[in-house]
């Protein structure tokens, strides 16, 4: 059981988190900056402005959620046959990406490089013309080059209706140089699929 003090300091502490203001002992968050703190450029290798600490943990707990999230989904054993399911789980995958980003932003996540990652995943799936998915992939491994074969492959695996001669297609499309440089923002190098 609580005590009553206790109960207090945890309402003005949903208080505070519900309602956005700060709390008065961190007044250095809100400029982005802390008194003696050196600048250092965030996870997305921007340099101006420095990232406050808040926002690099904030970052950080964003690029998990994401990363998280399409590790399930690659990993479930799912199998949508018809395009309404497909178009379902499409509409589900937004929803959920909406909640994130709108979290992750609210609390200050400066990753913008990560707000295409998950509604990307849910037009792949969406979508049921080959050439359509074709396009969508390349301009995903140009947002995310770390984007691999076995990722997509596991993405597809979830489309039921695709043949395997239009599965090897969309793949194909990764073989094609698309200019992308090295990733300085890794995400599905983080992610082991297999």
């Amino acid at each position: 059981m609580r005590s009553r003090e206790g109960m207090h300091l945890g309402a003005r502490t949903d208080a505070l988190l519900c309602s956005g203001t700060r709390p008065s002992w961190t007044p250095g968050l809100e400029a982005g900056r802390l008194p003696g703190r050196r600048r250092v450029p965030c996870l997305d290798g921007s340099r101006a402005p420095a990232c406050s600490p808040a926002q690099e943990l904030m970052e950080v707990i964003h690029l998990h959620l994401v990363k998280e999230y399409i590790i399930r989904l690659s990993k479930r054993r799912l199998v949508l046959r018809t395009p309404e399911q497909q178009q379902q789980l499409a509409g589900h995958i937004l929803a959920n990406a909406e909640l994130i980003q709108n979290f992750c932003t609210e609390n200050g996540s400066p990753a913008t490089w990560l707000h295409r990652a998950l509604p990307t995943l849910a037009e792949i799936i969406r979508l049921q013309d080959p050439s359509a998915i074709k396009i969508e992939v390349a301009t995903y491994a140009t947002w995310y080059p770390d984007f691999s074969k076995g990722h997509l492959s596991a993405i597809l695996a979830i489309k039921g209706n695709l043949s395997s001669s239009e599965v090897k297609s969309i793949r194909s499309i990764l073989d094609i140089n698309t200019g992308a440089h090295e990733p300085s923002k890794p995400l599905f190098s983080l992610i082991n699929v297999g």
